[in-house]
Formats: structure tokens, C-alpha cells, sequence
């Protein structure tokens, strides 16, 4: 890995630290450095540290829904906070609601807006929030990863989803400047944002403003089980990343690929699963290319029996700008 050109290290980076410790997919090359700040003024100072040096940057959360190469990442790794010291400087908080607090003895009709870090994770909150009795992110019961990643690919499942609740997000810009940004202004889309794709990370999501109502724990914490026993009976066990493909319109990629016999399908220690066939697992020791020979296997069956090409729901991290993220290879 190169040197950076110029500028001391901050104390608390990591050297080398595999990216297999930090992904749910277990895979990933060492990153060259390692940071996790816990504010407002150690982000910035990281933030510097990197432009001094010349490193790229690349923010995550729990390391869900991301493939990084099996040569690593040539840059700084940040990992967001979980709280928010530091980033409410200068921007009064919302009546009654700072740092995650929700009134308690709001009316039965009540609206509120409630900001979390962006590091916090989603389905901690939307668990935090149902016993509170606020309605707005139940749906996302067992989703793995952080709040910032949720919006950065626009989670959602169970008929709901994160554009239906943000209201806005606060934002770190390379420079260390915050920037407060409108859910509008993201580009939320199916499975992904104006956020996603960029490596290096070009804005930082140190927090997000979500609209949540007043609803009853009983209800809200019945929904959560149902949908926890859901997941328990379709999402298979293992280290993966969660679904690797977009549904395309009108149809369940895992269906398809199910249907096209290709659950069970492997290529060295990667493994598409027989439960959920929009799962690729780590089966024993699977490489990043593992992966990517095993999705191009499922892109080119799917594309010669129907004519689709698959997208990617996940991101690829710290491969060559050629390696693609859409489409099929020629």
C-alpha cells in the first residue's frame, strides 16, 4: 500500500485492518487505515488528516450490503458514530427533541420529528421507537445496518421504506463543512440514492431528521414479531450481505434465479442459497472474485433465459473504476 504523502496520522487510526472484520460478508482485502471517531471534532480531524495526506475515503456503517475487493482499500475506512456529540452546532434542534429523545406524553394524533446518528443502527431504532409507541420505522425489524447506510440505499421491505419517513439529513462534507440536505434533494430511488456509488465517500451522513407519528407499543411491537418471524423462515443463515441483486419490475429476483435452478449454484466459497436465492453466502474462506464470477454466472443465466440484466443492490468498494457495478461483462 502507498505512503501517504505528508501529515501525521491521527493516534487513534488502525493500520491495516482486515475488511473482512468489518463486513457482513466477511470478505475484503486490509484496509490501509482504520477509523471509528465518537464526534463531531474527531470526524473533522480525520477529515484533515485525509486531505493532507491525499487519502481517499470511505464511510460505513455495520458493512452490510458492500463487496470490497480482495485487494483491499488504498485509503482511510471511516466508521460513523452511533451518537451525536458534537453535531448539533448550529442547528437549533427541534422543539422538545435532541439527540434521539421523543416526548413522552404526547396525544394520540401526534406527529413528531426525531433525528439519529447516522452511525446508530436501524434496527436498534426501530425497536427503541416501537416500545416508545412511535410509529415510522417498524418496518424495518431485522434489517442489518446503520441508519446512514438505510438512507444511502433507500432501505425498505414490508411495504415500507426510508423516503417514506426522512425529512432531511445532516451532512459532512470532505472539507469538514456541514451542510444540511433535503430528503428530496438525495435522489431516493429503488434501492439506492445520490449518495451511493461514490468512491471515494463524497458527503458523510452524520445524521437524518425522520417524520414518525404516535401509534401504541402493543401494535407496533405485534408487527415487529410478525415480520421477525418472517425473516427467521426466509433469510438464510451465514455471512452474506443481504439481497445482491434489485428486484427487476414485476418480479422477485430470488424467484427468478430460484426458478432458473440456479440456488445451490457455487464458485469456490461462494454460494448462492437454496433458501433465498438473492443471497450469495460466504461458505468457507469465499473471495471477492468468488463472488463476482459467482453474480456474473447468475447475470449471463438470467439474461439468456429472459433477456433482463440484473442490477446490483450492493455496492463494490475498492476495485478498478472498469470493474462495473451495472450490466453484464462482455
Amino acid at each position: 500500500m502507498p505512503v501517504p504523502r505528508s501529515g501525521s496520522i491521527p493516534h487513534r487510526w488502525i493500520r491495516a485492518v482486515p475488511l473482512s472484520s468489518l463486513t457482513t460478508w466477511r470478505i475484503g482485502g486490509l484496509a490501509q487505515f482504520f477509523s471509528a471517531p465518537a464526534g463531531l471534532a474527531e470526524l473533522q480531524e480525520d477529515l484533515a488528516a485525509a486531505q493532507r495526506m491525499v487519502l481517499p475515503v470511505f464511510a460505513i456503517g455495520d458493512g452490510s450490503n458492500l463487496l470490497f475487493s480482495d485487494a483491499g482499500y488504498d485509503g482511510l475506512i471511516l466508521r460513523l458514530p452511533d451518537s451525536l456529540p458534537g453535531f448539533q452546532d448550529g442547528d437549533p434542534p427541534e422543539p422538545g427533541l435532541q439527540n434521539g429523545d421523543l416526548p413522552d406524553n404526547a396525544s394520540a394524533e401526534a406527529r413528531a420529528q426525531l433525528r439519529l446518528a447516522a452511525g446508530a443502527s436501524l434496527t436498534g431504532e426501530a425497536r427503541r421507537l416501537a416500545r416508545l409507541g412511535w410509529s415510522g420505522l417498524e418496518w424495518a425489524e431485522g434489517i442489518p445496518g446503520t441508519i446512514g447506510g438505510a438512507i444511502t440505499n433507500n432501505a425498505g421491505a414490508h411495504g415500507g421504506s426510508i423516503d417514506q419517513v426522512l425529512d432531511r439529513v445532516q451532512l459532512i462534507l470532505p472539507d469538514g463543512t456541514l451542510e444540511e440536505r433535503s430528503a428530496a434533494a438525495l435522489d431516493l430511488a429503488y434501492r439506492t440514492s445520490s449518495l451511493k456509488h461514490h468512491d471515494p465517500t463524497q458527503a458523510f451522513i452524520v445524521s437524518a431528521v425522520f417524520q414518525v407519528k404516535r401509534s401504541t407499543t402493543e401494535q407496533l411491537l405485534a408487527i415487529m414479531k410478525g415480520i421477525h418471524r418472517q425473516r427467521e423462515a426466509k433469510v438464510p443463515q451465514g455471512p452474506s450481505c443481504g439481497c445482491v441483486f434489485r428486484n427487476p419490475e414485476g418480479e422477485s429476483a430470488g424467484k427468478l434465479i430460484q426458478r432458473l435452478g440456479l440456488a445451490g449454484a457455487r464458485s469456490g466459497g461462494a454460494l448462492v442459497s437454496s433458501l433465498h436465492a438473492n443471497f450469495i453466502l460466504n461458505a468457507g474462506r469465499a473471495s471477492a472474485v468468488d463472488v463476482l464470477d459467482l453474480i456474473e454466472i447468475v447475470r449471463r443465466r438470467v439474461f439468456d433465459a429472459t433477456g433482463q440484466r440484473l442490477e446490483l443492490e450492493i455496492q463494490l468498494v475498492g476495485f478498478p473504476h472498469e470493474q462495473p457495478t451495472t450490466g453484464l461483462r462482455s
